[in-house]
């Protein structure tokens, strides 16, 4: 059975026309969206140091505060730069900071952070202290609340690595062992940053 012919083109364009109310809320999810921006855009993100500070804290066990600027530059690479950061240390230690950074600086692969990866293409630290100490009961500090000694610890991949007048300390009294060590990055002879301590 043959179907019935097409009626033959014109050769006139047909334009798609849109009801007054589709006008409407077209013009008001525009706006919301250009709102959103702005917001975005102009967002004091200080506002978020004690929320993301508390976080932290809840997941680790140990205390962290920001106590200078924190600001984000959104793209599908946020910049985030945070300065001034604390980390306590376990109770008993003989030091009440475990780690403590001047100015943290970083790019994030947002795709692969919504995926559960975490990606830094660029990661630069100021002024880095870090401690790692062994306690008298043999437990080192450097495991968080809920990790075991045998649990393999996930790093973050990092792409370009800068770390400017930084500071490790490994201290184990019982065995009367101090380690304190300058740690940097150099520029290498391929253009990348190599750690050396």
């Amino acid at each position: 059975m043959m179907g019935r012919p097409s009626p033959p083109l014109t050769g006139t364009r047909q334009h798609m026309t849109f009801s007054r109310p589709l006008k409407w809320i077209a013009g008001i999810v525009l706006g919301l969206l250009v709102l959103a921006a702005l917001v975005i855009a102009f967002f004091d993100w200080n506002l978020m140091r004690g929320p993301i500070a508390n976080r932290i804290s809840t997941t680790t066990g140990r205390s962290v505060a920001i106590n200078g600027d924190l600001t984000v530059k959104l793209s599908m690479q946020p910049h985030v730069v945070v300065n001034d950061i604390v980390i306590g240390n376990v109770p008993g230690s003989s030091e009440p900071q475990m780690a403590a950074i001047k100015r943290l600086d970083f790019t994030i692969d947002l795709l692969k952070f919504l995926t559960g990866r975490i990606d830094l293409p660029e990661l630069s630290l100021t002024e880095p202290r870090l401690l790692l100490e062994v306690q008298p009961g043999g437990a080192p500090n450097w495991l968080f609340k809920g990790q075991s000694r045998d649990e393999p610890v996930e790093f973050p991949v990092i792409g370009n690595l800068r770390i400017e007048r930084g500071s490790l300390t490994y201290r184990e009294p019982l065995k009367r062992t101090e380690l304190v060590l300058d740690v940097r990055t150099v520029a290498a002879g391929n253009g990348h940053a190599d750690a050396r301590l």
